[in-house]
């Protein structure tokens, strides 16, 4: 294991990127030097211990709804795609747009799909997603809203 005590070479450069797996654990760099023009001398010098923070999600293209916006109708939420994807779970909150206050949540409306009932009539909808991962610190984004709801 890399953090198991023992100091272990993972990389060479002036850059490595730490997998989300070692989140928690206490790392550091040391950096050495050597070569002709330094007459053979070998030496190094090492970092301060910093702890693993955790990972960070970045989102392209922007959540998406699809279905028509008309009571009765289902609305569907398509994540986006998300980056790292895999081993990634997504939460849904759906929001109606009433008047120009601030979106407010639909009671009860967590799930990748909406069926929209006269409550949602003359409002927009958009959905917001939220990605989950171990080690990763949860990230959200929005979706453009739809067209206000029809009968």
């Amino acid at each position: 294991d890399l953090f198991s005590g023992a100091a272990r070479k993972v990389g060479t450069g002036a850059s490595y990127t730490i997998p989300a797996k070692y989140y928690g654990h206490q790392v550091y760099a040391i950096v050495t030097a050597s070569g002709s023009e330094l007459n053979s001398y070998v030496g190094g010098a090492f970092s301060e211990p910093d702890t693993v923070g955790s990972g960070t999600f970045a989102v392209q293209p922007t959540p998406t709804i699809s279905g028509r916006p008309r009571v009765g109708s289902r609305l569907t939420a398509h994540h986006g795609t998300w980056s790292p994807s895999s081993g990634v779970s997504y939460t849904y909150r759906w929001y109606e747009q009433i008047g120009s206050a601030a979106p407010s949540p639909i009671p009860g409306a967590t799930h990748a799909t909406l069926t929209l009932t006269k409550a949602e009539l003359g409002d927009p909808i958009s959905v917001e997603v939220t990605a989950h991962r171990e080690h990763y610190t949860p990230a959200t984004a929005d979706s453009l809203a739809t067209d206000a709801v029809v009968k």
